[in-house]
């Protein structure tokens, strides 16, 4: 025969609370992460600019050699950066 389940020891009021709660905190996550991918695509932007004056500033030398060591520090500064994002101020 059918025998119907046990009540549950959490009251119905309870469920929606932990359930809103849940929501919640999803949501928090989620601005976090949106937030923060914001943020990585504004480092990556500013290096960019960074990265392109600095060659454009180095492309004024006259002086052959000082404008391939210019270009030269140019790049490691580029690459020193594990994430491959220069902070604005590498080059100044």
């Amino acid at each position: 025969m059918y025998k119907p389940s046990q009540p549950s020891h959490l009251s119905t009021p309870l469920i929606g609370i932990l359930a809103v709660l849940v929501v919640v905190g999803l949501l928090l996550v989620f601005h976090a992460v949106v937030k923060g991918a914001v943020q990585d695509g504004e480092f990556r932007r500013q290096a960019g600019v960074t990265q392109a004056a600095a060659t454009w500033r180095c492309s004024l030398l006259r002086d052959l050699r000082a404008r391939d060591s210019c270009l030269l520090q140019t790049d490691v500064a580029v690459t020193a950066i594990p994430s491959g994002v220069m902070h604005a101020s590498a080059l100044n």
